[in-house]
């Protein structure tokens, strides 16, 4: 059993780990990645040259998880160009290469390269980035921090994230912002991805007219006589968001990526699944360099309607792969558009899904003949329902294949685990959303919980994690083992590392490639800083990879720092 944490120390954990940006729900492309947890820490290195064709090289004397089921420790890791030649104890793999290039890692933990399932990465165009001391601001905090930007008289793009009590408030609007600031477009969001405000100017740059249709499952909100107040709501962010993320440069892309990929080699971090509101062609073009030192990237299609144009699936080298079609059920608990079966405790309603049940099996069977995984971010039991439902009515043949993900599952009922195994689902969880508890018990009060976790691994459900949020892994790991809302859920540190890298890996038709530490596999692994499964708890986040190794390079950390 692992110590408990309080509720203080795991908001004090998030806090230290950066902004809480696009948790919950979370579908808020994430402008930037999280700085670094330690300055002093490498980031990442020039990549090392690839060792001579055919030359082994042996790193040994380490704590070493494989996430092998029933092998899952071992001392030593034997590669050779791109793959794993053999992992061992430290006498076995050194007697079977015994000319090999030798590192000792000094008893320090070296798992598989993480995975992260569920990330957003949509680079914003250059200009003021607010910054306030919490995720929950208040509405004098944000006027002040637009006005000071304002007073600079530069006419640049104003953006910043907030919370449900500015969300929430119908008087910060259009009017509102103008009133602050008349010369700059200005773009707030809420953290939890769900709920837009945009002023007058953003408007006009980003082309929205008073003309602008409602799309299907989503809102524009208008005074009294037609116009736009600014407000934005679910698909309508299809609109706004794509055609913010269209202003930024392509240096603001490949900034942006720089950033956010250095982050992720810094956490061990050697895969990548974006969903993103950036143009498509302009950001896969700039990954093309960005990750040459850089994790794997998969591209998830995340389209505005029905009828837009998707890529197709693809490898297109190495580090980048595109694949699958993600769809919005549903909303958030937080602006209670999440579908549930069962009114909220603190509004006496229930929310509908953005489609029908007949368009959702749509969607599932266009997705199977275009060969594309279905994903769906479904948040209530409702909305849940109709993806089970829509993926009952794929072939056997289809749902095998393909795997439909359930993004988020936060009210997954128990009685539908073994449903879910049937239909070979599988479904990537958030642990920052763990953290969520006022929220939750505002929405739905004490008797009725959602977000399991342990009890769906049990029943045989595959569970990845994805951080939907911050960034750090290790941040994620920590609430995923201590569960703050629901603590009897929570998992193992064994079961929160194998979410993070087997089953992200089975999330994306990747399991026989990566995800686990074995022969034959790509030589993905991080080793770390800190002893993951016996470190205290309340460490967990301060957690970085002091060497991460993708395809058997070095691409982040240093071996001298081993």
């Amino acid at each position: 059993m692992l110590k408990r944490v309080s509720f203080g120390v795991v908001l004090l954990a998030v806090a230290c780990a950066g902004a809480f940006t696009g948790a919950c729900g979370g579908e808020q492309p994430s402008p930037r990645a999280p700085a670094p947890a330690s300055a002093s820490a490498p980031v990442a290195s020039a990549p090392r040259a690839p060792a001579a064709p055919g030359r082994v090289r042996v790193f040994h004397h380490g704590d070493v998880y494989t996430a092998v089921a029933g092998a899952q420790h071992a001392q030593a890791i034997a590669i050779s160009g791109a793959k794993i030649l053999k992992v061992g104890t430290n006498e076995a793999v050194l007697a079977a290469y015994p000319d090999a290039d030798r590192v000792d890692v000094h008893g320090k933990t070296i798992i598989p390269g993480l995975n992260d399932a569920h990330y957003h990465d949509t680079p914003d165009p250059a200009g003021a980035v607010l910054k306030f001391k919490s995720m929950e601001p208040t509405v004098a905090e944000v006027r002040a921090a637009v006005a000071a930007e304002a007073a600079k008289k530069n006419g640049k793009w104003i953006i910043g994230e907030v919370g449900i009590s500015v969300v929430g408030d119908p008087t910060v609007n259009r009017t509102f912002l103008d009133g602050i600031a008349p010369d700059n477009p200005v773009y707030l969001r809420a953290y939890y991805g769900h709920g837009h405000i945009l002023s007058s100017k953003a408007l006009e740059a980003l082309k929205i007219k008073d003309s602008v249709i409602d799309p299907q499952g989503g809102r524009f909100g208008r005074t009294k006589d037609g116009k736009l107040d600014g407000r934005v709501d679910e698909y309508a962010e299809w609109i706004t968001g794509p055609a913010l993320a269209a202003q930024a440069s392509d240096e603001d892309i490949a900034a942006a990526q720089r950033e956010t990929f250095g982050a992720a080699l810094h956490f061990g971090i050697t895969s990548i699944q974006t969903m993103s509101w950036s143009p498509a062609d302009r950001y896969l073009r700039a990954a093309q360099t960005t990750l040459q030192h850089g994790p794997r990237l998969r591209w998830i299609n995340w389209p505005a309607n029905k009828t837009a144009a998707i890529l197709p699936a693809e490898r297109r080298s190495d580090k980048i792969t595109v694949g699958g079609v993600k769809w919005m059920l549903d909303g958030t608990p937080f602006e209670r558009e999440a579908a549930v079966s069962t009114p909220y405790a603190d509004s006496k309603t229930t929310a509908k899904p953005k489609f029908s049940q007949d368009e959702v099996t749509a969607l599932f069977a266009q997705a199977a003949k275009d060969k594309q995984q279905p994903l769906v971010h479904a948040v209530g039991d409702v909305a849940i329902g109709e993806a089970l439902n829509a993926a009952a009515r794929m072939s056997p043949a289809d749902r095998v294949a393909l795997r439909p993900r359930i993004e988020h599952g936060d009210w997954l009922r128990p009685e539908d685990d073994a449903r879910a195994v049937e239909l070979s689902c599988v479904v990537v969880v958030n642990p920052t959303h763990f953290a969520l508890v006022e929220i939750m018990m505002k929405r739905f009060g004490p008797a009725r919980r959602a977000m399991r976790v342990a009890s769906m691994i049990k029943s045989g459900v595959h569970v990845a994690i994805g951080s939907d949020g911050p960034m750090n892994p290790f941040l994620n790991i920590m609430l995923a083992t201590i569960h703050p809302y629901r603590p009897e859920e929570a998992m193992t540190r064994e079961q929160a590392i194998d979410a993070y890298t087997r089953e992200a890996a089975y999330a994306e038709h990747a399991e026989t490639e990566k995800g686990t530490l074995e022969a034959g596999k790509l030589a993905d692994f991080a080793v770390l800083s800190a002893p993951v499964f016996s470190m205290p708890t309340e460490a967990l986040p301060g957690t970085f990879s002091v060497l991460t190794v993708i395809g058997g390079e070095v691409m982040g950390g240093a071996e001298k720092d081993l």
